[in-house]
């Protein structure tokens, strides 16, 4: 008997630890996630992001904080662009089209390296990517400057390290004058993961562009991460 209460006790304990809060909340280019949360406020469980067209964005699932296990990133058709298998830290498919869309630089004086390299490759569809920061300049264009309808021309860069961290740099043209900006991800709850240059099992810095032309609007000026904690 005391065997059966001792084993009976571990059990309970174990669903107590591993028991989740589904919450719902909205990203700055209004994306919807949907995650689970322990108590102590640690993702644990399935997560999903989704469009406002409630096409499927990303899907995949953490343990303790940590993503695990095979993830899956789809363009605003639903069709799968990336799956990436954290387990096994493995890219298993890519939409290799997608990519060619932005501008990639390996940094390495070694010419082998920096042609040869495995390019960096964000955890996310390539759309989804550019969307999320140029959300993410809109923000952090002065209100001032956001006052009224204008165009915006924009080189967005995103400096990847050689352990996957990336810094934003934003040199934007408006009213005929240039302007930078840093633009800041990596502390909210949705992070932008990457995967570095790698060659030869070494992994390298990299600079990966694009350019876009965008509206900005007054209307817009609430934009903001919602977490419903």
């Amino acid at each position: 008997m005391k065997v059966v209460l001792t084993s009976s006790l571990i059990v309970g304990l174990a669903v107590a630890l591993f028991s989740t809060i589904e919450k719902k909340g909205n990203l700055i280019d209004q994306s919807k996630v949907t995650y689970n949360i322990t108590e102590d406020k640690k993702l644990n469980g399935a997560y999903l992001i989704e469009d406002a067209d409630n096409v499927t964005r990303l899907r995949g699932s953490y343990v303790d904080n940590k993503r695990t296990g095979d993830w899956y990133c789809f363009d605003k058709a639903g069709k799968l662009v990336l799956r990436y298998n954290y387990t096994a830290n493995k890219l298993l498919s890519l939409d290799k089209d997608a990519m060619t869309t932005l501008e990639i630089k390996v940094v390495d004086k070694d010419v082998d390296v920096a042609t040869n390299a495995r390019i960096p490759v964000p955890i996310c569809s390539v759309e989804q990517y550019k969307k999320l920061l140029i959300e993410e300049l809109k923000d952090a264009i002065p209100a001032k400057d956001r006052a009224e309808k204008l165009s915006v021309t924009a080189d967005i860069t995103a400096m990847v390290d050689q352990n996957g961290s990336a810094k934003y740099v934003a040199l934007y043209l408006l009213k005929g004058v240039e302007y930078k900006a840093n633009l800041y991800t990596k502390d909210k709850l949705f992070s932008l993961e990457w995967l570095p240059a790698k060659y030869n099992d070494k992994t390298y810095k990299s600079e990966v562009k694009f350019s876009s032309t965008f509206e900005l609007d007054p209307g817009d000026m609430s934009r903001r991460f919602i977490w419903n904690y």
